[in-house]
């Protein structure tokens, strides 16, 4: 082979790997883009999914699947004893037979609980009982209070509704 034939297959050589190297890199490119696009979504997908356990968690927590009534007293009582009530009497009422979302297909799906509370105290040791009944981590609510002179300060009562998943599951 001439030395002018290898100057041919050199150079041949060189401008075929000028030509593929740079498409090379350019495909190569792309598909790197792809990939972070793709690796960038199943993050953002772990994220939500993630987010969404921890709403579950957190709905979870405010409507557990029982009402456990007998923990949401201790939880009234231990309230009453912090609060320094003067007197603190607690009692279940029928549950609400009423479903609580309009337009439900299971009117079941969500219980709700009636308990009727009667406090004796200092106006302000009333409202910290209410203070901390509100801050008990149960989707609850306050449907009645009454207030009104008592012997040592003020009498009260509340009614309260505790809700749960299942209405017939009473702990």
């Amino acid at each position: 082979m001439t030395r002018q034939n290898k100057l041919v297959i050199l150079a041949t050589y060189l401008l075929i790997l000028a030509i593929a190297l740079p498409l090379y890199r350019l495909k190569r490119g792309s598909a790197d883009k792809r990939l972070q696009a793709e690796i960038s979504a199943s993050r953002n997908e772990q994220a939500k999914i993630k987010a969404a356990a921890l709403e579950m968690d957190r709905l979870r927590r405010l409507f557990p699947a029982e009402a456990h009534t007998a923990s949401f007293f201790e939880d009234l009582y231990s309230a009453a004893q912090q609060s320094k009530l003067a007197s603190h009497d607690a009692s279940t009422e029928n549950p609400a037979s009423r479903p609580t979302a309009r337009g439900s297909a299971q009117p079941e799906e969500l219980g709700s609980f009636r308990f009727k509370v009667n406090v004796e105290g200092s106006y302000r040791s009333i409202a910290e009982y209410i203070r901390r009944v509100q801050n008990i981590e149960r989707f609850k609510r306050i449907t009645d209070i009454k207030l009104a002179p008592g012997k040592q300060g003020v009498t009260g009562s509340l009614t309260l509704e505790l809700f749960s998943l299942k209405g017939q599951n009473a702990r």
